[in-house]
């Protein structure tokens, strides 16, 4: 137990630490270390001792406070809170950390529980199984490192004198005055230029980027209101999912002194409406403007035809958030606006509203979870080839002990991706099956990074866990490609030989397409083969333009995923090159089945599949036998080919005589009958949606269409196979 006197003295520093973040406008942290039930007392009692009712805790489930667990912490978004406690005996999650610290409103304060820092990295909690392949505490080392080097933070070690409370040095600068209802002239500048969108020229959409807390949301929901005052029929919002726009209908409300209703805001006949992204594409809305939140959460392929329907639009997200990283967003989608729209508009917002700059809580944000992690220009790189470059393999200790080494690995790895979480950093220390290469320049250029490779070890299970893996009994975490093949594919030896996977693949911004991507695979499939590996191979989101980049460097795709993934919006292709004999045979096996899948599943699960994804994965499957039709099935392709048969009569054989030209005839059809080839017979779309994609008047010239095709591909059938009928 504590006793009443000490338990004062913390009373004391907490309340004296809290009063120096609201002269300050900033938020603190206070860090009790030591065994659990210590440290949750203390704590306790601190909460006990403030005045504000807004307490959460973080962790384990607790009767005496309003608690939520690790995976229950974004639940709390959208709220705000004076003083949080972030339990870290119950275990530690940096993408729940992340998101709830921001909870944290300025003059607040952090409670932050531990181990004895000195043992935390060997510490797991309750979670950290959960939440870890491995854990060899390197990640808690270089957290607990940026931890002690974040000026404002206060420790107090369980048994030790309480710390000096000494001012922060950081000078508190003051935000312009602004006219209300605006919080400083960023978020003015930001409504201003999302009026232009409304009522400037068409196909001028507006980016607003912001790290957390510069008042972004609110910014789209004084302009929705105003736009509405304005004469505005109808404004649509679209975001991930509801609650991250929650601050647009609270801020739009307020101004217009209206309740929200579910999803929608109603003001005088106008109204302002939520719809997920997925719904507003299946629809047909209108819009007055479209209004996009959290952009770097949706998947880049929604984001691409929200772009092509809606000609006025503003993109806004977080670019060092909670959520991973929205580098990705800022690179690779302003790439895709400077072909599609070079009109577009950016507008990024700087000065903090929720809380003053230099806030140590978001400083240590930044660093200890890399969420500012950011890509070094490269400077007189002009005649650098790829073969000047070293590709080597780095240690995550090496990464531990060099912080400007990591950072720029990370950096890479933010800009190549849509997604980069904090947790994606804790499996790049802590992860024991995860190999690093890196490609740098020559010594003489910097030795600067320049490419990164993760590869996962996979397989190597023995025939026991094979089989039960084969049975769907058993999912080890971490062999993605190892149980793709073995429990999706059937095969045993899938799970049993030892195969590379690459989780991820970055290359300087300013050197792609340059080659460095294939020489830096090469290497490491070098490597691999010299490790004796079996296989190599990838899994990622399918679109043309990967499964060209994969094909190139000698992997070839067996295995398309029937759902969609999350990060991408697409299906997840996997992609394969054998290194050994028993490799060969795998890979071979694999195809095959994977063929038999693809070929099966267009009609269901994969009917919404990419056309252009599709119409290459056929043309990939090489060679496909003729298909196993009867003559009675000849005469009814002869008789729909050139008499009037009906098209759902002919399906059974139209089916697989379709397969077999798209997979070996393809160049010998036009691009529009390969889409209605695709389209209706092999993923059985709705003629009414055949009709809107392809250039019919209704659905006569449509079955016209396939009677042709019918014709060009009967015409195709070997003579010596098939005796084709006389034309009666």
């Amino acid at each position: 137990m504590i006793a009443e006197q000490k338990l004062t003295d913390y009373l004391q520093l907490a309340q004296a630490l809290r009063d120096q973040a609201r002269q300050q406008h900033h938020r603190r942290i206070l860090v009790l270390s030591g065994e659990a039930a210590w440290c949750r007392s203390v704590a306790l009692a601190i909460c006990s001792s403030f005045a504000e009712p807004n307490h959460c805790w973080v962790g384990e489930p607790r009767s005496d406070i309003n608690s939520v667990t690790n995976s229950q912490a974004r639940g709390l978004l959208g709220s705000e809170c004076a003083l949080l406690v972030y339990d870290a005996h119950a275990g530690f999650d940096p993408d729940a950390f992340g998101a709830v610290v921001g909870t944290i409103c300025g003059g607040g304060l952090l409670l932050l529980l531990t181990p004895p820092l000195s043992e935390w990295p060997a510490f797991d909690g309750p979670d950290d199984v959960r939440l870890r392949v491995a854990n060899s505490g390197r990640f808690i080392q270089y957290f607990t490192h940026q931890l002690r080097a974040t000026e404002g933070v206060i420790f107090c070690p369980q048994g030790e004198p309480l710390p000096f409370l000494s001012p922060l040095s950081a000078v508190v600068t003051q935000a312009e005055a602004v006219q209300p209802p605006y919080l400083t002239q960023d978020q003015q500048r930001a409504v201003e230029a999302i009026h232009h969108v409304r009522q400037g020229h068409r196909r001028r959409p507006l980016v607003i980027t912001s790290d957390r807390g510069r008042g972004k949301s609110s910014a789209l929901g004084l302009a929705a209101a105003q736009l509405l005052q304005q004469g505005a029929k109808r404004v649509l919002v679209t975001a991930p999912n509801r609650q991250a726009v929650c601050p647009i209908f609270d801020q739009a409300a307020r101004l217009l002194a209206v309740e929200v209703s579910g999803n929608s805001l109603c003001w005088q006949g106008a109204v302002l409406q939520f719809i997920a992204p997925d719904q507003l594409l299946a629809s047909n809305q209108k819009t007055d403007l479209l209004l996009v939140d959290e952009a770097a959460a949706i998947p880049v392929a929604i984001l691409q035809a929200l772009l092509a329907r809606y000609s006025r639009i503003v993109f806004a997200s977080t670019i060092h958030g909670y959520e991973g990283s929205g580098r990705g967003f800022a690179i690779r989608f302003q790439q895709h606006l400077d072909e599609v729209t070079p009109g577009w508009q950016a507008l990024h917002l700087k000065q903090p509203i929720r809380w003053s700059n230099n806030d140590p809580l978001e400083v240590l944000l930044f660093n200890a979870l890399c969420l500012d992690a950011e890509v070094d220009r490269l400077d007189d790189m002009a005649t650098l080839r790829p073969e000047q470059c070293c590709v080597r393999l780095v240690t995550q200790q090496e990464l531990l002990e060099n912080h400007s080494l990591l950072k720029a690995l990370f950096g890479l790895l933010v800009s190549a991706h849509y997604r980069t979480s904090p947790s994606d950093l804790q499996h790049l220390l802590d992860d024991s099956a995860l190999s690093l290469y890196l490609m740098q320049t020559p010594q003489k250029m910097g030795a600067q990074v320049v490419g990164v490779l993760l590869l996962a070890d996979e397989g190597g299970f023995d025939a026991e866990m094979a089989t039960q893996i084969q049975q769907g009994r058993r999912r080890p975490r971490g062999h993605l490609l190892a149980q793709t093949l073995t429990a999706h594919l059937g095969l045993l030896n899938g799970a049993q030989l030892n195969s590379g996977r690459v989780m991820r693949i970055a290359i300087h911004p300013q050197l792609q397409r340059q080659g460095f991507g294939h020489h830096l695979l090469s290497a490491v499939k070098v490597a691999c083969g010299e490790r004796q590996l079996d296989l190599f191979g990838a899994s990622f989101g399918a679109t043309t333009e990967l499964l060209h980049f994969w094909q190139h460097e000698g992997l070839e795709p067996v295995l398309l995923g029937i759902g969609r993934e999350s990060s991408s919006g697409a299906h997840a292709a996997l992609v394969l090159q054998p290194l050994s004999g028993a490799g060969e045979l795998l890979f071979q096996q694999a195809r095959q089945r994977g063929r038999q899948f693809l070929l099966t599943q267009f009609a269901e699960p994969l009917a919404s599949l990419d056309i252009e994804v599709a119409l290459l994965l056929l043309r990939q499957q090489l060679d496909l036998p003729l298909p196993p039709l009867e003559n009675l099935d000849l005469l009814d392709l002869h008789h729909f080919a050139y008499h009037q048969r009906g098209y759902e009569l002919t399906l059974h054989a139209l089916r697989p005589l379709a397969c077999w030209g798209l997979v070996n005839h393809q160049s010998e059809l036009n691009h529009s009958q390969c889409n209605l080839l695709l389209q209706r017979v092999l993923q059985q779309r709705p003629v009414d949606e055949c009709l809107q994609r392809g250039d019919f008047t209704g659905r006569k010239p449509l079955i016209l269409a396939l009677r042709e095709i019918t014709q060009c591909l009967l015409d195709l059938l070997p003579e010596d196979r098939y005796e084709k009928p006389p034309i009666q």
